[in-house]
């Protein structure tokens, strides 16, 4: 989850643009609405399941401060508890961006 919201910050045009907001709100929503809305409720879900049960920090994570991990996950992810699960529909967004884009 970490890595497909890193890759689409570091391409942050295509990805978040009203555009292409738009874009995936049309395919997502074009096909079967139930389907559709059942796969973003099932994304979400594991999303949040994948947070809660898989966010373990590491002790090198946690040890070493001159890597860019070590300051994300202190500056971000441990700002508060709730941040972690704050971050999961980003998660999804750049899932669905990511995989819209390939398809095309």
């Amino acid at each position: 989850m970490y890595f497909s919201l890193i890759s689409v910050l570091f391409v942050t045009p295509v990805h978040f643009t009203i555009g292409q907001a738009a874009a995936l709100a049309r395919s997502f929503w074009k096909k079967n609405k139930l389907v559709s809305f059942f796969q973003l409720c099932t994304a979400l879900a594991v999303g949040f399941l994948s947070v809660h049960f898989f966010s373990i920090a590491h002790p090198y994570l946690v040890a070493d401060n001159r890597h860019y991990t070590f300051y994300l996950w202190r500056k971000v992810i441990k700002f508060h508890w709730s941040m972690k699960y704050l971050l999961v529909p980003l998660y999804v967004y750049s899932w669905i961006s990511i995989f819209n884009i390939l398809g095309q």
